[in-house]
C-alpha cells in the first residue's frame, strides 16, 4: 500500500501488537491488513516512534513478569516454610532445602532468558553454603516456634468442656 500515510498513533498501535504477538505477520492479521508486515518491519528497523513504543511495551511486560515471578517465588517459599512449621516432626534431612533453592535458581534463570537478559552470574560456593546455613537456621527456628505453639494450644483447657462441667455443678 504505497503512498499511504500512517500517523505516530498508528505506529504505536502496531508496536503494541508486535510486543504482544512477536511477529510482523501477526500484526498484519490482527490489524485486518491495515498494517502490511513489510511496513511494520520497516518501522521496526527504521522508525524511532515505533521503537520507543515497542520498548515501553516491553518494559511494562517485563515489570509484570518480574512481579508475577516474585509473587510466585514468595508464595512457594511461604508454602515451604508453613509445611515445615506444621510438620515439625519431619527430619530436616528429608526436606532437602538444597533442592528447593536449586529449583528457585532454575526458575530465576528461565525468567532471565524470557526477558532476554544474561543468565550467568558468579556466586562463590562459600556464599551459597553460607546462605544455605542461614536458611536452615531460620527454618529450624520457625519449626521450633511452631512446635511450641502447638504444645501451648494442646495445653490450653477446652473452654466448652469447662463450661459444661460448670453448668452440671450448678
Amino acid at each position: 500500500m504505497s503512498g499511504k500515510k500512517y500517523t505516530d498513533e498508528n505506529k504505536r498501535e502496531a508496536a503494541a501488537w508486535f510486543a504482544s504477538e512477536g511477529s510482523y505477520a501477526a500484526v498484519q492479521k490482527i490489524s485486518g491488513d491495515r498494517y502490511n508486515r513489510r511496513t511494520v518491519k520497516d518501522w521496526h528497523d527504521n522508525c524511532g516512534v515505533f521503537n520507543k513504543a515497542l520498548s515501553a511495551c516491553q518494559r511494562i511486560a517485563d515489570n509484570e513478569l518480574s512481579g508475577k515471578f516474585k509473587k510466585f517465588v514468595m508464595k512457594g517459599m511461604d508454602t515451604a516454610i508453613r509445611s515445615i512449621e506444621y510438620q515439625a516432626d519431619v527430619p530436616a534431612e528429608e526436606i532437602k532445602l538444597k533442592d528447593v533453592i536449586m529449583a528457585v535458581g532454575i526458575i530465576h534463570d528461565k525468567q532471565r532468558v524470557m526477558e532476554g537478559k544474561a543468565t550467568s552470574h558468579t556466586v562463590s560456593s562459600a556464599d551459597t553454603e553460607e546462605r544455605l546455613k542461614q536458611m536452615e537456621v531460620l527454618l529450624a527456628e520457625r519449626a521450633e516456634k511452631a512446635e511450641q505453639d502447638r504444645i501451648a494450644i494442646e495445653e490450653t483447657p477446652n473452654v466448652v468442656e469447662s463450661a459444661s462441667r460448670f453448668a452440671k455443678k450448678a
